[in-house]
């Protein structure tokens, strides 16, 4: 159980839920992936969707850097981090 409350996804209503799904079509088929950095905001789902709205106004091709080129970045700093995302 995460010390901080969030609402899963299996629990999600309303805008919660919109977002989930929203998130889940974006992922790529077949993929299992955990949402929990977005349940983290999904107590306050109007802090969610503007987070997702930053994170796709400055990746995937937003930065003007090219989204290869984000792509690059990313797994490289992920890599430096052992982190899984």
């Amino acid at each position: 159980m995460p010390y901080i409350q969030t609402v899963a996804e299996s629990d999600a209503t309303g805008l919660v839920k919109e977002i989930y799904e929203g998130a889940r079509r974006h992922l790529a088929p077949g993929a299992n992936a955990n949402l929990g950095i977005m349940e983290i905001f999904s107590l306050r789902p109007e802090l969610l969707k503007a987070r997702l709205g930053f994170v796709r106004a400055v990746s995937f091709g937003g930065s003007g850097l090219g989204a290869r080129n984000e792509e690059l970045i990313a797994t490289s700093v992920a890599g430096l981090l052992n982190c899984r995302y």
